[in-house]
């Protein structure tokens, strides 16, 4: 049994080669939207860079949303998929209860790359909304949205417990940062946890802010405490996790902690 489940609410071509450029966003969300080629998406207070074989994820409107070619060129075609999220709440030998949840959704504004396995399940669900009315097939445009959903890339960062990851490794060492207090190691876990949602790759820079792996993450959170541990690797151009080992203000004292 599922415990969370996408309603439609809307599939559509948002833009293409007839459409003026720029074009403004008039959706509802959540909703994902996925260009053929690359495409910039404004709002108020971001912009947002699409490659073509991406999309971005919105969990909710924005002051003045619109999309533009590159150039002045004209528009490819640009599709939208939006739709609810339900979350099982509750469980009775009777019933099922389920309530909106956006939290398992990615970050506001994400854009990762988009499988070629979903254009395929993008189609056929835009087809099929085509060729029956929304009343005759909606459960069948929902399980072919669910399909498309699970498709997609998830959150690269995500939050687990210590107990749960603990649970999956077995050839892991815990270490401790030399001179961290308490407050410290809140704050390092604050920062990480500020950016739960957020995309995972390993083209990206120190200074990137919104596309992590884990060891640029473990760098930054502890960075933002007020310490410096790891180090750039000059020949992989990223923070290895064996320069926390050999860190000198990092402390290996437990091989299983739980």
């Amino acid at each position: 049994m599922n415990t969370i489940i996408y309603e439609l609410q809307d599939a559509r071509l948002l833009a293409d080669q007839g459409t003026l450029s720029p074009a403004a966003l008039r959706i509802s969300y959540p909703a994902i939207i996925v260009p053929t080629e690359a495409i910039i998406l404004r709002t108020a207070s971001a912009v947002y860079q699409v490659e073509t074989g991406q999309f971005i994820s919105f969990r909710h409107a924005e002051e003045n949303m619109s999309i533009e070619t590159e150039e002045n060129t004209e528009f490819a075609p640009v599709y939208m998929v939006s739709y609810q999220s339900y979350q099982l709440t509750e469980k009775t030998p009777d019933s099922l209860l389920y309530h909106k949840s956006e939290e398992h959704l990615p970050k506001q504004g994400s854009v990762m790359e988009f499988p070629r396995h979903a254009r395929g399940l993008l189609e056929s669900l835009l087809e099929q909304l085509q060729q029956a009315s929304w009343v005759q097939i909606a459960a069948r445009l929902n399980l072919k949205l669910d399909e498309l959903i699970e498709a997609l890339p998830k959150p690269g960062v995500v939050h687990q417990s210590a107990t749960k990851y603990w649970s999956t490794v077995d050839d892991e060492t815990q270490y401790y940062v030399k001179g961290a207090e308490d407050d410290d190691y809140r704050m390092a876990v604050a920062y990480a946890k500020s950016h739960v949602g957020d995309s995972y790759g390993l083209k990206t820079t120190l200074s990137n802010s919104s596309v992590w792996y884990c060891s640029k993450l473990v760098y930054r959170s502890w960075k933002d405490a007020g310490f410096s541990i790891g180090s750039l690797d000059e020949y992989t151009g990223v923070v290895l996790p064996s320069s926390f080992m050999i860190d000198m203000d990092t402390v290996a004292y437990k091989d299983d902690p739980y």
